[in-house]
């Protein structure tokens, strides 16, 4: 009888033990992978609006993680996630009056890069530029003025998913920086 509870429990440890090391692998992959897919199209942008490419690589990593067809449950849409009222307002802004495809990478990294561009330009740090790009800009302009400290940076950020978003954007950025030293 003993000899058939040690066996169970052996098993079962083993199990867990391979079940655990199955999950760290894939979290391994998921978590540290940094692809550098449409590093053209990304590079040529990032260039022209003046943005930092591994910041972008860590946004389109945390948004749609480089699947140009990904759209959110609430509508944002292609590899940057932009959502509908963004894209008008970019559309406006780069002169695209006539239809365009979000979801061709080409345009919807055009429109992104440039939306981060502009939101450099309200918000000059990164922390604050990437919480804008989640929680919008009105957001983040009542936060400052709620929580902002006199360095520029925020002492609280209301929303969990934008704080979640924050760190996990800010993790990949540094992966991006160490792997690959742009």
């Amino acid at each position: 009888m003993k000899r058939i509870i040690l066996r169970i429990i052996l098993s079962a440890t083993a199990t867990v033990l391979l079940a655990v090391t199955v999950l760290g692998i894939i979290f391994f992959v998921e978590e540290f992978s940094t692809p550098l897919t449409f590093s053209e199209e990304i590079s040529q942008y990032c260039y022209l609006y003046g943005v930092d490419v591994n910041l972008v690589y860590a946004i389109v990593k945390a948004e749609s993680g480089f699947d140009e067809y990904a759209v959110s449950k609430k509508g944002a849409q292609g590899l940057m996630q932009l959502m509908p009222q963004t894209q008008a307002f970019v559309a406006i802004n780069l002169n695209m009056t006539e239809g365009y495809d979000i979801f061709q990478p080409e345009v919807n990294l055009q429109m992104g890069i440039w939306y981060l561009s502009y939101l450099f330009q309200k918000f000059k740090a990164i922390p604050l530029v990437i919480c804008a790009y989640n929680a919008g800009e009105g957001n983040v302009k009542l936060w400052i003025d709620a929580y902002g400290t006199e360095d520029g940076s925020l002492k609280q950020i209301p929303y969990k998913e934008t704080k979640h978003y924050l760190n996990k954007v800010l993790r990949y950025y540094q992966h991006y920086k160490n792997k690959y030293g742009y």
